[in-house]
Protein backbone atom coordinates (compact mmCIF):
# COMPACT_ATOMS: atom_id res chain seq x y z
CA UNK A 1 0.00 0.00 0.00
CA UNK A 2 1.10 3.39 -0.08
CA UNK A 3 2.24 5.69 2.74
CA UNK A 4 2.49 4.51 6.57
CA UNK A 5 -0.82 2.50 8.14
CA UNK A 6 -0.56 4.39 11.91
CA UNK A 7 1.74 6.75 13.20
CA UNK A 8 3.06 7.55 16.46
CA UNK A 9 5.35 10.04 18.23
CA UNK A 10 6.89 9.81 21.32
CA UNK A 11 5.69 12.62 23.54
CA UNK A 12 7.40 11.37 27.26
CA UNK A 13 10.73 13.05 28.75
CA UNK A 14 13.35 11.70 26.72
CA UNK A 15 11.03 10.31 23.75
CA UNK A 16 12.25 11.38 20.06
CA UNK A 17 10.08 13.57 17.95
CA UNK A 18 9.97 11.26 15.37
CA UNK A 19 7.42 11.14 12.32
CA UNK A 20 5.10 9.53 12.45
CA UNK A 21 1.93 8.18 11.41
CA UNK A 22 -40.13 10.66 0.09
CA UNK A 23 -41.85 12.58 0.34
CA UNK A 24 -40.98 16.41 -0.61
CA UNK A 25 -42.27 19.37 0.58
CA UNK A 26 -41.19 23.46 0.92
CA UNK A 27 -39.75 24.07 4.01
CA UNK A 28 -42.30 26.94 5.82
CA UNK A 29 -39.38 29.44 6.61
CA UNK A 30 -41.27 30.42 9.93
CA UNK A 31 -41.42 26.97 11.64
CA UNK A 32 -37.38 26.95 11.45
CA UNK A 33 -36.91 28.62 14.92
CA UNK A 34 -34.48 25.61 15.46
CA UNK A 35 -33.99 22.15 13.80
CA UNK A 36 -35.16 20.83 10.98
CA UNK A 37 -38.83 19.69 10.34
CA UNK A 38 -39.43 17.96 6.97
CA UNK A 39 -43.01 16.99 8.36
CA UNK A 40 -43.30 13.33 7.03
CA UNK A 41 -40.10 13.68 4.59
CA UNK A 42 -36.85 11.96 5.12
CA UNK A 43 -34.62 13.61 7.16
CA UNK A 44 -31.03 13.52 5.14
CA UNK A 45 -28.10 15.22 6.71
CA UNK A 46 -24.99 15.72 4.64
CA UNK A 47 -21.38 14.90 6.30
CA UNK A 48 -19.80 18.04 5.16
CA UNK A 49 -20.73 21.38 6.36
CA UNK A 50 -19.66 23.55 3.75
CA UNK A 51 -21.82 26.54 3.54
CA UNK A 52 -24.71 26.54 0.45
CA UNK A 53 -24.51 29.42 -1.46
CA UNK A 54 -27.22 29.91 -3.60
CA UNK A 55 -28.94 32.68 -5.67
CA UNK A 56 -31.59 34.75 -5.07
CA UNK A 57 -32.73 35.02 -8.76
CA UNK A 58 -32.73 33.09 -11.21
CA UNK A 59 -33.98 28.99 -12.37
CA UNK A 60 -32.77 25.78 -11.64
CA UNK A 61 -31.95 23.71 -15.23
CA UNK A 62 -32.18 20.00 -14.68
CA UNK A 63 -29.12 19.39 -14.58
CA UNK A 64 -27.17 22.41 -12.91
CA UNK A 65 -25.73 22.67 -9.54
CA UNK A 66 -27.58 25.69 -7.67
CA UNK A 67 -26.49 28.89 -8.79
CA UNK A 68 -23.72 30.57 -6.42
CA UNK A 69 -24.47 34.06 -4.32
CA UNK A 70 -23.53 37.10 -5.76
CA UNK A 71 -20.70 39.49 -4.03
CA UNK A 72 -23.24 41.34 -2.09
CA UNK A 73 -24.73 38.42 -0.32
CA UNK A 74 -21.13 37.40 0.45
CA UNK A 75 -20.74 40.89 1.95
CA UNK A 76 -24.00 40.45 3.88
CA UNK A 77 -23.10 37.75 5.18
CA UNK A 78 -19.52 38.21 7.08
CA UNK A 79 -20.06 37.72 10.54
CA UNK A 80 -18.08 39.70 12.85
CA UNK A 81 -18.49 38.15 16.39
CA UNK A 82 -21.24 35.30 17.52
CA UNK A 83 -23.43 37.54 19.42
CA UNK A 84 -24.12 40.33 16.97
CA UNK A 85 -24.52 37.67 13.96
CA UNK A 86 -26.81 35.57 15.46
CA UNK A 87 -29.75 37.68 14.35
CA UNK A 88 -28.30 38.30 11.12
CA UNK A 89 -27.75 34.99 10.59
CA UNK A 90 -31.24 34.07 11.17
CA UNK A 91 -32.90 36.41 8.89
CA UNK A 92 -30.47 35.17 6.19
CA UNK A 93 -31.40 31.95 6.32
CA UNK A 94 -35.11 32.83 6.00
CA UNK A 95 -33.96 34.75 2.90
CA UNK A 96 -31.98 31.93 1.64
CA UNK A 97 -35.07 29.25 2.31
CA UNK A 98 -37.47 31.84 0.42
CA UNK A 99 -35.26 32.12 -2.69
CA UNK A 100 -34.69 27.91 -2.47
CA UNK A 101 -38.72 27.42 -2.51
CA UNK A 102 -38.96 30.04 -5.35
CA UNK A 103 -36.28 27.88 -6.95
CA UNK A 104 -37.17 25.02 -6.61
CA UNK A 105 -41.02 25.53 -7.11
CA UNK A 106 -39.97 26.74 -10.81
CA UNK A 107 -37.72 23.70 -11.22
CA UNK A 108 -41.04 21.01 -10.52
CA UNK A 109 -42.72 23.46 -13.19
CA UNK A 110 -40.12 23.42 -15.90
CA UNK A 111 -39.61 19.37 -15.20
CA UNK A 112 -43.44 18.20 -15.65
CA UNK A 113 -43.92 20.46 -18.49
CA UNK A 114 -41.42 19.01 -20.12
CA UNK A 115 -41.91 15.87 -18.93
CA UNK A 116 -38.71 15.04 -16.78
CA UNK A 117 -41.03 13.90 -13.85
CA UNK A 118 -38.40 10.89 -13.22
CA UNK A 119 -36.00 13.34 -12.07
CA UNK A 120 -37.60 14.72 -9.40
CA UNK A 121 -37.35 12.29 -6.87
CA UNK A 122 -33.38 12.84 -6.71
CA UNK A 123 -34.47 16.80 -7.34
CA UNK A 124 -36.88 16.47 -3.94
CA UNK A 125 -33.63 14.83 -2.04
CA UNK A 126 -31.33 17.18 -3.13
CA UNK A 127 -34.02 19.83 -1.87
CA UNK A 128 -34.07 18.64 1.24
CA UNK A 129 -29.90 18.28 1.47
CA UNK A 130 -29.73 21.87 0.77
CA UNK A 131 -31.69 22.95 3.11
CA UNK A 132 -30.05 21.24 5.89
CA UNK A 133 -27.23 22.98 4.25
CA UNK A 134 -28.38 26.14 5.00
CA UNK A 135 -29.98 25.60 8.33
CA UNK A 136 -26.19 23.99 9.54
CA UNK A 137 -24.72 27.31 7.37
CA UNK A 138 -26.77 30.09 9.38
CA UNK A 139 -28.37 27.86 12.20
CA UNK A 140 -25.56 25.74 13.36
CA UNK A 141 -25.41 24.97 16.78
CA UNK A 142 -22.88 24.77 18.55
CA UNK A 143 -21.68 22.23 21.44
CA UNK A 144 -18.84 20.56 23.60
CA UNK A 145 -15.94 18.24 22.03
CA UNK A 146 -15.25 15.00 22.82
CA UNK A 147 -11.96 13.13 21.78
CA UNK A 148 -11.07 9.50 22.38
CA UNK A 149 -8.55 7.15 21.14
CA UNK A 150 -4.71 7.62 20.99
CA UNK A 151 -3.54 10.76 22.28
CA UNK A 152 0.54 10.30 22.23
CA UNK A 153 0.80 13.36 19.54
CA UNK A 154 -1.44 15.65 21.57
CA UNK A 155 -4.42 15.27 19.79
CA UNK A 156 -6.89 14.64 22.20
CA UNK A 157 -6.63 17.71 23.63
CA UNK A 158 -6.54 15.89 27.19
CA UNK A 159 -3.27 16.41 28.13
CA UNK A 160 0.04 13.90 28.33
CA UNK A 161 1.18 14.08 31.71
CA UNK A 162 -0.15 10.64 32.53
CA UNK A 163 -1.49 7.35 30.40
CA UNK A 164 -5.04 7.72 30.94
CA UNK A 165 -4.83 10.95 29.20
CA UNK A 166 -2.80 9.39 26.33
CA UNK A 167 -4.95 6.55 25.74
CA UNK A 168 -8.78 7.16 25.94
CA UNK A 169 -10.90 4.59 25.41
CA UNK A 170 -14.53 6.27 25.58
CA UNK A 171 -15.49 9.72 24.50
CA UNK A 172 -14.26 12.41 27.31
CA UNK A 173 -15.10 16.24 27.06
CA UNK A 174 -12.32 18.40 26.37
CA UNK A 175 -12.65 20.81 29.02
CA UNK A 176 -10.62 23.78 27.87
CA UNK A 177 -13.31 24.33 24.99
CA UNK A 178 -16.29 24.49 26.88
CA UNK A 179 -16.86 27.49 26.72
CA UNK A 180 -15.43 28.13 22.96
CA UNK A 181 -18.76 27.55 21.56
CA UNK A 182 -17.65 25.22 18.97
CA UNK A 183 -19.50 24.42 15.34
CA UNK A 184 -17.04 22.46 13.44
CA UNK A 185 -14.46 20.19 13.95
CA UNK A 186 -12.14 18.00 11.38
CA UNK A 187 -9.39 15.34 11.95
CA UNK A 188 -5.84 14.60 10.42
CA UNK A 189 -3.28 12.22 10.72
CA UNK A 190 -2.27 13.28 14.21
CA UNK A 191 -3.59 16.92 14.76
CA UNK A 192 -7.18 18.24 15.53
CA UNK A 193 -9.17 21.45 14.48
CA UNK A 194 -12.13 23.05 15.73
CA UNK A 195 -14.10 26.41 14.66
CA UNK A 196 -16.11 28.52 17.32
CA UNK A 197 -19.57 30.19 16.12
CA UNK A 198 -17.90 33.92 15.81
CA UNK A 199 -15.05 31.82 13.06
CA UNK A 200 -11.88 31.57 14.73
CA UNK A 201 -10.17 28.65 14.35
CA UNK A 202 -8.26 26.17 17.38
CA UNK A 203 -5.53 23.98 16.65
CA UNK A 204 -3.98 21.11 18.84
CA UNK A 205 -1.84 17.77 18.48
CA UNK A 206 1.25 17.09 16.39
CA UNK A 207 2.62 20.44 15.00
CA UNK A 208 6.03 19.29 13.27
CA UNK A 209 5.13 19.96 9.32
CA UNK A 210 2.91 22.97 10.43
CA UNK A 211 -0.37 21.17 10.81
CA UNK A 212 -1.75 23.30 13.76
CA UNK A 213 -0.92 26.97 11.55
CA UNK A 214 0.63 28.34 14.61
CA UNK A 215 3.85 28.49 16.36
CA UNK A 216 4.47 26.09 18.93
CA UNK A 217 7.29 24.13 20.87
CA UNK A 218 9.98 25.95 22.96
CA UNK A 219 11.23 29.24 21.86
CA UNK A 220 15.29 28.01 22.52
CA UNK A 221 15.86 24.04 22.68
CA UNK A 222 19.15 24.77 24.58
CA UNK A 223 17.34 27.07 26.83
CA UNK A 224 13.83 25.44 28.06
CA UNK A 225 13.91 28.32 30.71
CA UNK A 226 12.77 31.07 27.82
CA UNK A 227 9.46 29.19 27.81
CA UNK A 228 7.24 27.90 25.01
CA UNK A 229 5.65 29.59 21.90
CA UNK A 230 2.46 27.83 22.14
CA UNK A 231 1.15 24.50 24.01
CA UNK A 232 0.20 21.98 20.71
CA UNK A 233 -0.63 19.53 23.17
CA UNK A 234 -3.83 21.85 24.48
CA UNK A 235 -6.20 24.19 21.96
CA UNK A 236 -4.91 27.57 21.25
CA UNK A 237 -6.34 30.11 18.35
CA UNK A 238 -4.56 30.15 14.84
CA UNK A 239 -4.32 33.78 14.98
CA UNK A 240 -1.52 34.81 12.65
CA UNK A 241 -0.91 34.75 8.85
CA UNK A 242 -3.52 35.89 6.31
CA UNK A 243 -6.68 34.00 8.63
CA UNK A 244 -7.13 36.98 10.81
CA UNK A 245 -10.79 38.71 10.85
CA UNK A 246 -11.80 36.10 8.21
CA UNK A 247 -14.76 33.79 9.70
CA UNK A 248 -14.17 30.63 8.73
CA UNK A 249 -17.26 28.28 7.85
CA UNK A 250 -15.64 24.64 6.97
CA UNK A 251 -12.55 22.93 7.41
CA UNK A 252 -10.72 19.90 6.71
CA UNK A 253 -7.56 18.10 7.09
CA UNK A 254 -4.94 15.55 5.65
CA UNK A 255 -2.11 13.96 7.07
CA UNK A 256 -0.10 17.28 7.49
CA UNK A 257 -2.02 19.64 6.28
CA UNK A 258 -5.04 21.72 7.18
CA UNK A 259 -7.28 23.89 4.57
CA UNK A 260 -10.23 26.16 5.46
CA UNK A 261 -13.34 27.59 3.82
CA UNK A 262 -13.84 31.27 4.87
CA UNK A 263 -17.66 32.57 4.46
CA UNK A 264 -17.00 34.67 1.25
CA UNK A 265 -15.75 31.07 -0.35
CA UNK A 266 -12.14 31.93 -0.50
CA UNK A 267 -9.72 29.20 0.79
CA UNK A 268 -7.02 29.03 3.05
CA UNK A 269 -4.38 26.23 4.14
CA UNK A 270 -0.95 25.70 6.17
CA UNK A 271 1.05 22.51 6.96
CA UNK A 272 2.59 20.21 3.73
CA UNK A 273 1.60 17.88 1.78
CA UNK A 274 4.81 14.88 2.23
CA UNK A 275 5.42 12.65 -0.84
CA UNK A 276 6.60 9.38 -0.54
CA UNK A 277 10.18 10.22 0.24
CA UNK A 278 9.07 12.52 3.40
CA UNK A 279 9.72 15.56 1.20
CA UNK A 280 7.74 18.56 2.02
CA UNK A 281 5.96 20.95 -0.47
CA UNK A 282 3.17 23.12 -0.17
CA UNK A 283 1.03 26.02 -2.66
CA UNK A 284 3.34 28.69 -4.05
CA UNK A 285 2.86 32.04 -2.02
CA UNK A 286 2.99 33.84 -5.62
CA UNK A 287 0.02 34.92 -7.32
CA UNK A 288 -1.40 33.30 -10.76
CA UNK A 289 0.47 36.21 -12.53
CA UNK A 290 3.86 35.38 -11.43
CA UNK A 291 6.17 33.39 -13.84
CA UNK A 292 6.02 29.66 -13.09
CA UNK A 293 10.06 30.44 -12.87
CA UNK A 294 9.37 32.67 -9.60
CA UNK A 295 6.43 30.11 -7.98
CA UNK A 296 8.43 26.99 -8.61
CA UNK A 297 11.09 28.51 -6.04
CA UNK A 298 7.92 28.66 -3.40
CA UNK A 299 6.86 25.30 -3.74
CA UNK A 300 9.38 22.78 -2.07
CA UNK A 301 8.52 23.97 2.01
CA UNK A 302 5.79 23.74 4.49
CA UNK A 303 3.41 27.09 5.73
CA UNK A 304 3.92 27.27 9.36
CA UNK A 305 0.70 30.18 9.26
CA UNK A 306 -2.33 30.42 7.26
CA UNK A 307 -1.79 31.76 3.49
CA UNK A 308 -4.49 32.74 1.42
CA UNK A 309 -4.44 29.90 -1.91
CA UNK A 310 -4.19 31.84 -4.49
CA UNK A 311 -4.34 29.42 -7.16
CA UNK A 312 -8.25 29.33 -6.80
CA UNK A 313 -10.69 31.14 -8.64
CA UNK A 314 -11.61 34.13 -6.00
CA UNK A 315 -14.86 33.74 -4.22
CA UNK A 316 -16.10 30.24 -5.33
CA UNK A 317 -15.14 27.60 -3.05
CA UNK A 318 -18.36 25.74 -1.61
CA UNK A 319 -16.47 22.89 -0.35
CA UNK A 320 -13.20 20.87 0.14
CA UNK A 321 -12.07 17.76 1.07
CA UNK A 322 -8.36 16.78 2.10
CA UNK A 323 -6.75 13.54 1.14
CA UNK A 324 -3.02 12.05 2.91
CA UNK A 325 -1.13 14.61 0.44
CA UNK A 326 -3.96 16.45 -1.76
CA UNK A 327 -7.09 18.35 -1.70
CA UNK A 328 -10.16 18.37 -3.88
CA UNK A 329 -12.60 21.45 -3.95
CA UNK A 330 -16.05 21.89 -5.08
CA UNK A 331 -17.21 25.20 -6.83
CA UNK A 332 -20.33 27.02 -6.28
CA UNK A 333 -21.04 26.00 -10.42
CA UNK A 334 -20.44 22.59 -9.56
CA UNK A 335 -17.01 22.44 -10.91
CA UNK A 336 -14.01 20.77 -9.16
CA UNK A 337 -10.31 21.38 -9.12
CA UNK A 338 -7.91 19.04 -7.34
CA UNK A 339 -4.17 19.33 -6.22
CA UNK A 340 -1.45 18.71 -3.66
CA UNK A 341 0.55 15.33 -4.80
CA UNK A 342 -0.65 13.04 -7.27
CA UNK A 343 1.96 9.74 -6.84
CA UNK A 344 -1.10 7.41 -7.31
CA UNK A 345 -3.50 9.21 -9.70
CA UNK A 346 -5.60 10.34 -6.41
CA UNK A 347 -6.11 13.86 -8.66
CA UNK A 348 -8.06 12.48 -11.09
CA UNK A 349 -5.83 13.81 -13.77
CA UNK A 350 -2.50 13.02 -15.40
CA UNK A 351 0.34 14.27 -13.39
CA UNK A 352 4.09 13.99 -14.48
CA UNK A 353 6.39 11.98 -12.43
CA UNK A 354 7.88 13.65 -9.54
CA UNK A 355 11.55 12.58 -10.27
CA UNK A 356 11.27 11.26 -14.08
CA UNK A 357 15.05 10.36 -13.96
CA UNK A 358 14.84 8.54 -10.43
CA UNK A 359 17.00 11.13 -9.42
CA UNK A 360 16.29 14.45 -9.05
CA UNK A 361 12.72 16.08 -8.57
CA UNK A 362 11.19 17.94 -11.54
CA UNK A 363 9.81 20.62 -9.70
CA UNK A 364 8.57 22.59 -12.87
CA UNK A 365 6.61 19.74 -13.33
CA UNK A 366 5.77 19.41 -9.67
CA UNK A 367 4.53 22.85 -10.00
CA UNK A 368 2.34 22.48 -13.05
CA UNK A 369 1.14 19.11 -12.75
CA UNK A 370 0.25 18.61 -8.68
CA UNK A 371 0.31 21.82 -6.14
CA UNK A 372 -1.23 23.80 -8.66
CA UNK A 373 -5.26 23.64 -8.93
CA UNK A 374 -6.89 21.71 -11.97
CA UNK A 375 -9.80 19.69 -13.76
CA UNK A 376 -10.23 15.76 -12.76
CA UNK A 377 -11.00 14.39 -16.19
CA UNK A 378 -13.32 11.38 -16.73
CA UNK A 379 -11.18 8.34 -18.44
CA UNK A 380 -14.29 7.95 -20.86
CA UNK A 381 -13.08 11.27 -22.64
CA UNK A 382 -16.39 12.92 -22.02
CA UNK A 383 -17.04 16.24 -20.70
CA UNK A 384 -16.82 16.09 -16.44
CA UNK A 385 -20.99 16.93 -15.71
CA UNK A 386 -21.58 19.72 -12.82
CA UNK A 387 -21.09 17.66 -9.11
CA UNK A 388 -22.35 18.04 -5.92
CA UNK A 389 -19.94 16.80 -3.70
CA UNK A 390 -16.59 15.54 -3.27
CA UNK A 391 -14.96 12.98 -1.12
CA UNK A 392 -11.07 11.68 0.00
CA UNK A 393 -9.46 9.08 0.96
CA UNK A 394 -5.85 8.90 1.81
CA UNK A 395 -5.09 8.64 -1.70
CA UNK A 396 -7.88 7.72 -3.59
CA UNK A 397 -10.79 10.55 -5.11
CA UNK A 398 -14.70 10.57 -5.70
CA UNK A 399 -16.80 12.63 -6.78
CA UNK A 400 -20.60 12.70 -7.21
CA UNK A 401 -22.64 14.28 -9.64
CA UNK A 402 -25.72 16.84 -9.65
CA UNK A 403 -27.56 15.11 -11.87
CA UNK A 404 -28.28 11.36 -11.52
CA UNK A 405 -25.97 11.05 -8.27
CA UNK A 406 -23.24 9.46 -10.73
CA UNK A 407 -20.02 7.79 -8.64
CA UNK A 408 -16.80 8.35 -10.04
CA UNK A 409 -13.32 7.67 -8.23
CA UNK A 410 -10.08 7.69 -9.09
CA UNK A 411 -6.37 6.98 -7.38
CA UNK A 412 -4.96 3.75 -5.44
CA UNK A 413 -6.58 1.06 -6.28
CA UNK A 414 -4.97 -1.82 -4.46
CA UNK A 415 -7.10 -2.53 -2.10
CA UNK A 416 -10.12 -2.23 -4.31
CA UNK A 417 -10.84 1.01 -2.61
CA UNK A 418 -12.29 2.65 -6.27
CA UNK A 419 -14.99 0.09 -6.23
CA UNK A 420 -14.41 -0.54 -9.80
CA UNK A 421 -15.05 -4.33 -9.13
CA UNK A 422 -12.22 -5.46 -10.77
CA UNK A 423 -9.92 -8.15 -8.85
CA UNK A 424 -6.81 -9.18 -9.25
CA UNK A 425 -4.31 -7.98 -11.57
CA UNK A 426 -7.19 -5.54 -12.37
CA UNK A 427 -6.26 -3.51 -9.27
CA UNK A 428 -4.54 -1.19 -11.04
CA UNK A 429 -4.54 2.89 -9.71
CA UNK A 430 -6.45 5.48 -12.07
CA UNK A 431 -5.49 8.64 -12.73
CA UNK A 432 -8.52 9.39 -14.41
CA UNK A 433 -12.09 9.77 -13.15
CA UNK A 434 -14.10 6.16 -13.97
CA UNK A 435 -17.30 5.57 -13.53
CA UNK A 436 -18.62 3.47 -9.84
CA UNK A 437 -21.08 1.61 -11.90
CA UNK A 438 -22.66 -0.63 -9.09
CA UNK A 439 -23.66 2.44 -7.31
CA UNK A 440 -25.84 3.69 -10.33
CA UNK A 441 -29.68 4.41 -9.13
CA UNK A 442 -28.77 4.21 -5.44
CA UNK A 443 -29.16 7.96 -4.61
CA UNK A 444 -25.70 8.64 -3.38
CA UNK A 445 -25.21 11.86 -1.50
CA UNK A 446 -21.59 11.46 -0.61
CA UNK A 447 -18.67 9.77 -0.31
CA UNK A 448 -15.35 9.44 1.56
CA UNK A 449 -12.86 6.91 2.57
CA UNK A 450 -9.63 6.26 5.16
CA UNK A 451 -6.28 4.51 4.21
CA UNK A 452 -7.49 1.62 1.55
CA UNK A 453 -11.33 1.52 1.97
CA UNK A 454 -14.04 3.79 0.98
CA UNK A 455 -17.72 4.32 1.91
CA UNK A 456 -20.88 6.24 0.66
CA UNK A 457 -23.81 7.87 2.31
CA UNK A 458 -27.14 7.53 -0.05
CA UNK A 459 -30.37 10.08 0.25
CA UNK A 460 -32.34 7.87 2.33
CA UNK A 461 -29.65 6.95 5.27
CA UNK A 462 -28.05 3.88 3.37
CA UNK A 463 -24.57 3.07 3.89
CA UNK A 464 -22.34 0.98 1.36
CA UNK A 465 -18.68 0.00 1.84
CA UNK A 466 -15.40 -1.78 -0.08
CA UNK A 467 -11.88 -1.70 -0.27
CA UNK A 468 -9.75 -3.33 2.50
CA UNK A 469 -11.17 -5.34 4.98
CA UNK A 470 -8.85 -7.32 7.50
CA UNK A 471 -9.42 -4.94 10.35
CA UNK A 472 -12.87 -4.56 9.73
CA UNK A 473 -13.14 -1.62 7.93
CA UNK A 474 -15.94 -2.67 5.77
CA UNK A 475 -18.37 -3.45 8.39
CA UNK A 476 -19.62 -6.31 6.78
CA UNK A 477 -19.51 -10.09 8.40
CA UNK A 478 -19.41 -12.19 5.51
CA UNK A 479 -16.05 -9.85 3.77
CA UNK A 480 -12.61 -11.50 3.67
CA UNK A 481 -11.54 -9.74 6.39
CA UNK A 482 -7.94 -11.90 6.36
CA UNK A 483 -4.68 -10.25 6.08
CA UNK A 484 -5.04 -8.67 2.90
CA UNK A 485 -8.60 -9.37 2.29
CA UNK A 486 -10.30 -7.15 0.39
CA UNK A 487 -14.32 -6.33 -1.29
CA UNK A 488 -13.58 -4.80 -4.33
CA UNK A 489 -17.50 -3.75 -5.05
CA UNK A 490 -19.50 -1.78 -2.38
CA UNK A 491 -21.46 -4.09 -0.40
CA UNK A 492 -24.57 -2.60 1.54
CA UNK A 493 -23.60 -2.06 5.70
CA UNK A 494 -26.43 -3.57 7.57
CA UNK A 495 -26.90 -2.44 10.57
CA UNK A 496 -28.21 -3.74 14.47
CA UNK A 497 -32.14 -4.28 14.49
CA UNK A 498 -33.51 -0.91 15.61
CA UNK A 499 -30.54 1.41 14.12
CA UNK A 500 -32.25 5.00 12.24
CA UNK A 501 -30.84 5.96 9.42
CA UNK A 502 -27.75 7.21 8.88
CA UNK A 503 -27.48 11.29 8.48
CA UNK A 504 -23.47 11.63 8.69
CA UNK A 505 -20.35 9.32 7.82
CA UNK A 506 -16.58 9.75 8.58
CA UNK A 507 -13.83 7.24 8.05
CA UNK A 508 -10.73 7.41 10.03
CA UNK A 509 -7.54 5.88 8.84
CA UNK A 510 -8.93 2.44 8.87
CA UNK A 511 -12.17 2.77 11.57
CA UNK A 512 -15.62 4.41 10.61
CA UNK A 513 -18.12 6.56 12.87
CA UNK A 514 -21.66 7.22 11.55
CA UNK A 515 -24.75 9.06 13.03
CA UNK A 516 -28.14 8.14 12.55
CA UNK A 517 -31.37 10.22 13.18
CA UNK A 518 -31.84 9.11 16.40
CA UNK A 519 -28.13 10.37 17.46
CA UNK A 520 -26.75 7.25 17.74
CA UNK A 521 -22.98 6.49 16.93
CA UNK A 522 -21.80 3.40 15.22
CA UNK A 523 -18.25 2.89 15.19
CA UNK A 524 -16.32 0.19 13.61
CA UNK A 525 -12.83 -1.14 12.09
CA UNK A 526 -8.94 -0.82 13.66
CA UNK A 527 -9.68 -0.97 17.68
CA UNK A 528 -6.15 -1.13 19.16
CA UNK A 529 -5.60 2.57 19.33
CA UNK A 530 -9.26 3.45 21.41
CA UNK A 531 -10.27 5.08 18.47
CA UNK A 532 -14.01 3.32 18.31
CA UNK A 533 -15.03 4.54 21.85
CA UNK A 534 -15.83 0.80 23.53
CA UNK A 535 -12.93 0.36 25.92
CA UNK A 536 -11.71 -2.63 23.96
CA UNK A 537 -8.74 -2.78 21.66
CA UNK A 538 -10.58 -5.00 19.61
CA UNK A 539 -11.26 -4.31 16.67
CA UNK A 540 -15.24 -4.52 15.15
CA UNK A 541 -16.08 -6.40 12.36
CA UNK A 542 -19.81 -4.94 12.40
CA UNK A 543 -21.20 -1.67 13.09
CA UNK A 544 -21.12 -1.34 17.31
CA UNK A 545 -22.89 1.19 18.70
CA UNK A 546 -21.09 3.84 21.60
CA UNK A 547 -22.93 3.25 24.87
CA UNK A 548 -22.26 6.95 26.31
CA UNK A 549 -23.52 5.79 29.65
CA UNK A 550 -20.70 3.67 29.78
CA UNK A 551 -18.94 6.71 29.31
CA UNK A 552 -20.57 8.52 32.11
CA UNK A 553 -22.37 10.88 29.60
CA UNK A 554 -26.27 11.03 29.50
CA UNK A 555 -28.57 13.03 27.62
CA UNK A 556 -26.16 13.38 24.53
CA UNK A 557 -27.07 15.19 21.42
CA UNK A 558 -24.45 14.28 18.64
CA UNK A 559 -24.23 17.24 15.70
CA UNK A 560 -21.28 15.58 13.98
CA UNK A 561 -18.35 13.40 13.89
CA UNK A 562 -14.89 12.93 12.33
CA UNK A 563 -12.18 10.51 12.21
CA UNK A 564 -8.52 11.03 11.98
CA UNK A 565 -5.48 8.89 11.89
CA UNK A 566 -5.85 6.67 15.15
CA UNK A 567 -8.20 9.38 17.09
CA UNK A 568 -12.22 10.19 17.00
CA UNK A 569 -13.80 13.34 17.62
CA UNK A 570 -17.22 14.33 18.33
CA UNK A 571 -19.42 17.22 18.65
CA UNK A 572 -22.34 17.28 20.81
CA UNK A 573 -24.60 18.82 23.49
CA UNK A 574 -24.80 16.66 26.65
CA UNK A 575 -25.22 16.25 30.79
CA UNK A 576 -22.37 14.84 32.47
CA UNK A 577 -22.72 12.14 35.32
CA UNK A 578 -18.94 12.88 36.34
Amino acid sequence: GRGPTLRTRGRRAGASRCARMKRTRLVDPHEHAGGFAAGGGKQVRLHRDQPLLLSSTGSLGAKEAWGPASQSDLTGRRMVTEASSEQHRRVEFLRQINALNDQFGQYVADSLRGKLDHVLVDAGNDYIQYVEALEERFLRRHGEVFMFGSGECGQLAHGIDSEDDLNVDRPRIVYSLRDKHIRLLACGGIHTIAVGADGRVWSWGCNDDGALGRPSGLVDKERPELGSKGNENMPEIVAGGGLQGEQVVHVSCGDCQTLVVTVDGNVYGWGCYKDREGKKWFDSSLPPSASPQEAVKTIKRQQDVPMKILALPETMVADLCCGASFNAALLKDGRVLTWGLGEVGELGRPAAAMKPDGAEYDKTGVFRDHVTPGAPVLASGEALPAMKSVGCGMYHLFVVSASGSSVYSAGLNVYGQLGLGYVGDGLSNKDKLEAVQSLDGQGVACCTGGNHHSMALTGDGRVFTWGRADYGQLGIARADTAAGGYQASPIEVEFPAGAASVTRVSCGNNHNLVLTSKKQVYSWGFGDSGALGHASDEDEMCPRMIDFKKAKLEHIDVLQLAGGGQHSALLGSVTTTK
